[in-house]
């Protein structure tokens, strides 16, 4: 017979701590904006011009339309450069995660043509790395 006081000895009770974003990840993810320290900003003109959505993702999370942004007035078709702070990031055409998509990493995109899209055609982005 199963003596289950010595067997509950034997185990080794091992406690991890993660921290937020691994906790996000692992149960799909959060993205945000407005925040202090963003991972990537949008901006509405060319060359870091106009207004500017602030974007902070977990690895797997993102926006696929971005006119249900909670910050503004909704940026989709509204995008003309893009400064990369941290991370990996898809950049799509069209909603739902579809159409052409670019892939950019840490860097200033003073154009569209720089991060990969036509000018005001940005609609998702999800961060990937």
């Amino acid at each position: 017979m199963l003596n289950t006081k010595e067997y509950f000895k034997q185990l080794d009770a091992t406690l991890t701590v993660i921290d937020d974003e691994v906790a996000a990840t692992c149960s799909g993810g959060r993205i945000y904006f407005g925040g202090s320290d963003p991972d990537v900003i949008l901006f509405e003109d060319k060359n870091f011009g106009g207004a500017a959505l602030r974007i902070n993702a977990t690895n797997g999370a993102g926006d696929d339309n971005l006119d249900n942004a909670a910050f503004g007035s909704g940026w989709n078709n509204r995008t003309s450069s893009i400064k990369v702070i941290r991370g990996e990031w898809q950049l799509f055409r069209d909603g739902n995660f579809k159409g052409p998509v670019s892939v950019r990493r840490k860097g200033n995109y003073k154009t569209p043509r720089a991060f990969g899209q036509a000018d005001n055609a940005l609609t998702g982005i999800r961060r990937i790395g």
